[in-house]
């Protein structure tokens, strides 16, 4: 999405998980999800950096939730989410 759109951006998080898509699960399989995302970048990169954490959808929120608790320990001044549709 960004990539189309010209946006520079950063791969900061690889799906460490390949379960099924968020879409094809339950409510309560999506909330259940463990964490599918390991970092991809040395930690040194998001320390004191503001994150901004872009989705295509928000549904119950674990996918943005997972990515944030994996950049957390890590120090980054911010961690802002954008969703495009809820």
């Amino acid at each position: 999405m960004l990539r189309v759109a010209k946006i520079p951006y950063s791969q900061l998080l690889t799906r460490s998980d390949h379960s099924l898509p968020q879409f094809q699960k339950t409510r309560q399989e999506r909330l259940k999800t463990t964490q599918p995302f390991k970092l991809a970048v040395v930690p040194t990169i998001i320390k004191g950096k503001k994150v901004l954490l872009v989705d295509d959808v928000y549904t119950t929120g674990q996918t943005l939730f997972h990515a944030a608790s994996c950049l957390l320990p890590h120090a980054p001044e911010k961690i802002r989410t954008f969703s495009l549709a809820r």
